[in-house]
């Protein structure tokens, strides 16, 4: 919380006093996590504006050799979403999480994986009875949440977060600021979709300041990608 404040903002000061009012915050100051996070890691600020756009299609590609049918297995027809956008949804196949269970080590569904880490619901869904109706033991966040019109082909893109939706141009961009989110307000990354997360963080954002070892799912990638 104290990278919050970095800045010396007198109205950012009134409004984040010591632990901060979280939500408030976040809800009229969302740049700040972009500027708290450029302070904190300006090597890393760009990295995935910089490599997504061509990174994508080698993603792409990999899970279609490795897995398939993993268009056919989302919960939903994304057909109608770019290619850059589709990646996106490709990760949860392609990094997926193991943990700890009560009778040993398993993995984690790949509908929780994915849902952990994107949703998508249609877009006449009211967004204040959405964030109000997630029960945080159950549904922890962040997580990405896109509304979409399948007919007119329109999309909108949040992160939501203490049961509030932060609303970003594009699934670029709310991935970013989903990723940089964790950072700031120093957050555990949701263990249904820790690889996915740890992905991001080692090979997009090349930042290795977390205690976990690299998971072989991305030891793999990084592998392939080397060996292109």
């Amino acid at each position: 919380m104290e990278a919050l404040l970095l800045l010396d903002e007198p109205s950012i000061c009134e409004l984040v006093p010591k632990i901060g009012l979280r939500v408030k915050f976040l809800t009229k100051w969302k740049a700040y996590i972009e500027q708290d996070f450029q302070i904190l890691y300006p090597e890393a600020a760009e990295k995935l504006y910089e490599k997504w756009p061509t990174l994508h299609q080698t993603m792409t590609v990999y899970a279609d050799k490795n897995f398939p049918n993993w268009k056919e297995q989302l919960p939903w027809n994304c057909s109608h979403l770019d290619e850059e956008e589709q990646a996106f949804l490709s990760l949860p196949f392609v990094f997926q999480s193991r943990h700890k269970r009560k009778k040993g080590i398993g993995s984690a569904s790949l509908t929780s994986s994915i849902r952990s880490f994107i949703d998508i619901n249609p877009n006449i869904t009211n967004i204040d009875d959405f964030c109000q109706s997630i029960v945080k033991e159950e549904r922890p966040q962040p997580f990405l949440l896109v509304l979409w019109d399948e007919k007119q082909k329109t999309r909108q893109f949040f992160t939501v977060f203490e049961r509030r939706c932060l609303l970003s141009a594009s699934l670029l961009k709310a991935v970013d600021t989903c990723f940089k989110l964790h950072f700031v307000l120093d957050l555990s990354y949701q263990i249904d979709c820790f690889a996915t997360w740890q992905f991001l963080q080692h090979f997009v954002f090349e930042l290795f300041n977390d205690k976990a070892p690299e998971l072989n799912c991305v030891r793999a990638f990084r592998a392939y990608y080397n060996s292109m």
